[in-house]
This record gives C-alpha cells, structure tokens and sequence, in this order.
C-alpha cells in the first residue's frame, strides 16, 4: 500500500511515539487529507531515515504518530553532487532549487562572482522548497542551501573536500561527454556561472586551479536552464 509521505526535523527510532507540531503539516494531515486514528503515514528525517507511522491521536493542532517500522532510503547517489549555481533573480533561483533538488542534488551553495547581480537568496525559503521538492520526488534527504558564498572561496573549499570541479562554460574547448568522473563517494562539484558568464579573470583562476572546464554541446542555455540541465547530465551519468 502506497502511504503519504512527510519529511519531518525530528529524528526518531523504532517504537517511539513522535508528535507532530508543525502547522503547516497538521493542516494538510487533518483538513486536505482527513486522515484519523489508525491511518498509516511515511515520515523521513532528511538523512536517509524513514519510518511507517500509524496516527494514534488527532487534532486541530497536533498529530501524535507511532514508529512502526524503519527503512533506509536507497533512492540517493552514493556520489555526492554539489551545485554551486551564481545568484539569479529570487524566482528563478528558486526554480533552480525545486528542479535540482528533484533531480537529485545534495547540496546547493549560491555563489557571487563578478558578473553576479542579485548578491543574496532568502534562504529560510530556500530551504523549505528543498524540503517541500523532496517530499514530492520521494528522496531520503534534503539537499542543503548554504549561504551564499563569493567564488574563490567557492573554489576553495571545494578543492578542500576532494573529488571532481567541473565548470560549465559554452568556450570551454572540452564537451561534457568527453570527461569522466570518479565515483569513489568524493563530491562532484558543479560550478554554474551567473547571466553574464564567467570573467577571464575567473576563468584563468578556475583553470589553473584544476577544474574541469567544459561545455554542452548545442544552444547557449540560460543560467537557471543551465544549472539544471548540467545536474540531470551528472546525475545521469552516476546512474550509469
């Protein structure tokens, strides 16, 4: 049987009763899904952890749930993919966030770099699209929104944690199907440049820096179309 499925900020373990506070939640188990006393529910922690519930007390302003029994999610890559998309204009950084978490993405930084014109995201809101976009497609976790940073530290800190920085810009001289990746769980770093592209400053660094600059073949993409598109190719190629 197919249940409804939650993702929650308290963690939990088998057997134990968990109350179920949030608002917005309770609204949807009461007044859109009328669900009551004996009814089954799918809650997840955000982490890979999800456990069958039956609701054991109901009203208007909480829900209390039994853990049944757990299960480990088996729907997330065991290679990290971390998008690092420059700040677009608050609706279609937004969009960005709902595809790629949908897609599979576990983290997403917004970074400032020279072009970049809008230099903050709201972040709160961020985050609950991430969550809202997970329980949608049924992943076991919910990607983070970090703060933004600037784009050498970016860089930096991706270099920091290991694994592949690919750079995604249309004069690079690579294609996207030329490059392999490492799957050994070390992230998959990807780098998408604001609406004005890069800058051959930030070219240069980025080069010399050991990022794999590449570019898809085809049309110039948009940057919201870009972060997107060149998540689903990675991802893609991790389901290989």
């Amino acid at each position: 049987m197919k249940y409804h499925r939650f993702i929650i900020s308290t963690s939990f373990k088998l057997g134990e009763q968990i109350t179920l506070y949030d608002r917005t939640l309770v609204h949807q188990l009461s007044r859109v899904l009328r669900l009551k006393n004996g009814d089954k529910i799918i809650i997840a922690d955000g982490k890979g952890l999800e456990g069958i519930c039956e609701i054991t007390q109901s009203s208007k302003d909480n829900y209390i749930v039994s853990v049944n029994k757990l299960l480990k999610s088996k729907k997330e890559y065991t290679t990290p993919v971390v998008l690092y998309a420059s700040i677009v204009k608050r609706e279609n950084f937004e969009f960005i966030v709902e595809k790629v978490t949908e897609i599979g993405v576990s983290e997403i930084i917004p970074i400032i770099s020279e072009r970049t014109v809008k230099l903050n995201i709201k972040l709160e809101r961020a985050q609950t699209i991430a969550r809202e976009a997970s329980e949608q497609s049924g992943r076991g976790m919910v990607p983070i929104v970090r703060e933004p940073k600037k784009l050498e530290t970016a860089i930096i800190s991706a270099k920091q944690r290991g694994g592949d920085i690919v750079v995604f810009d249309p004069s690079a001289e690579k294609s996207f199907k030329s490059i392999s990746f490492n799957k050994k769980k070390k992230p998959i770093h990807i780098f998408i440049g604001p609406e004005g592209g890069w800058s051959e400053t930030e070219l240069f660094s980025m080069k010399h820096n050991g990022s794999l600059m590449v570019h898809l073949e085809g049309f110039i993409l948009r940057a919201e179309t870009a972060a997107i598109v060149t998540s689903a190719l990675v991802t893609y190629r991790l389901s290989e």
